[in-house]
């Protein structure tokens, strides 16, 4: 009998079972569908190298939401700093990619004339304001409305697509890219990466677990069991394993297939309407340096 089970063993789903077990005490069981957790933010070890499934860098770096759940479990995240980013434009020269306001004003991405007409007016409304009811408008809508073109279009457009993985500017929400700016400028901090990888964070929150509870792999939930309109375990293989509280940390493309036959029919429409993000990762494993550029450096063409 567990406390609690957490269906999906990605990062948010092994956060939560750390925080549980290691601050509120319980008996939590993980169980992740395929060979290994860590979900998107998974590393592999190859020929003494560790790997990253991708660079996933940490939004906020010491001020975001991993911070605080490990300094809850007494580990401080260190982090590295990623240095100028940089944009190879249209015309194929490398730009500075604005972070910051001193940025915006030395980058030769923007035109001063859109710098000074569109660009600053609009970065301080977006500091300032309320972006609630542009959840629902489409980044591209919000451009066109805005007047936006030229660098500064190109810019937003980058911010879009590195913020919620999504260069597409017809699908991607203004309010979310918005509301995530907002924070970032709110908080002084984009992104950061942690020091020494993914690998500690992701050790840090099994072993929290395993101290009374258990992490299974390879383990596909079938069934939701419910008494009620109460979750009272999963069904694995046949069996019922029993729980207080039945958490579901999975994409939410995938709730519908668990969900129970209650579940409101408006949010499972949601759910399934949903589409996952996805992307092209090469790693390249250098004997010597090539540039003297220690950041990121985005290409527009394609979006990347």
């Amino acid at each position: 009998m567990y406390d609690t089970i957490i269906v999906g063993g990605g990062s948010s789903g092994l956060q939560l079972g750390a925080l549980l077990s290691g601050v509120e005490g319980e008996k939590v069981l993980v169980l992740e569908k395929s060979s290994r957790v860590g979900g998107r933010a998974n590393v592999v070890e190859k020929e003494g190298f560790i790997v990253d499934y991708g660079v996933h860098l940490i939004r906020f770096g010491p001020k975001s939401a991993i911070s605080r759940t490990c300094r809850m479990l007494g580990h401080e995240v260190q982090y590295n700093a990623l240095g100028t980013s940089w944009v190879f434009d249209i015309d194929g020269k490398a730009k500075v990619f604005p972070t910051s306001p001193k940025q915006f004003l030395s980058t030769r991405l923007i035109s001063k004339k859109d710098l000074l007409t569109k660009g600053l007016p609009l970065i301080l409304k977006t500091k300032r304001g309320d972006h609630s009811p542009c959840m629902g408008t489409t980044v591209d809508a919000w451009l066109d409305e805005k007047g936006v073109s030229g660098g500064l279009r190109r810019y937003f457009h980058m911010v879009s697509a590195s913020m919620q993985v999504c260069p597409f500017l017809e699908k991607s929400s203004a309010g979310e890219m918005l509301t995530n700016m907002q924070k970032v400028l709110k908080e002084g901090v984009s992104v950061m990466y942690p020091r020494g990888g993914w690998k500690p964070l992701f050790q840090l929150w099994k072993d929290t677990i395993k101290r009374q509870g258990e992490i299974r792999t390879s383990t596909t939930v079938k069934k939701i069991a419910m008494e009620g309109d109460h979750a009272v375990g999963v069904v694995v293989d046949g069996e019922l394993i029993k729980a207080d509280r039945v958490v579901l940390s999975l994409p939410a493309f995938k709730l519908p297939e668990l969900l129970p036959q209650e579940t409101e029919a408006s949010f499972v429409e949601t759910c399934r309407k949903t589409r996952p993000t996805a992307g092209i990762v090469l790693d390249y494993g250098l004997k010597e340096r090539v540039s003297d550029m220690a950041g990121l450096c985005y290409l527009y063409d394609p979006v990347s």
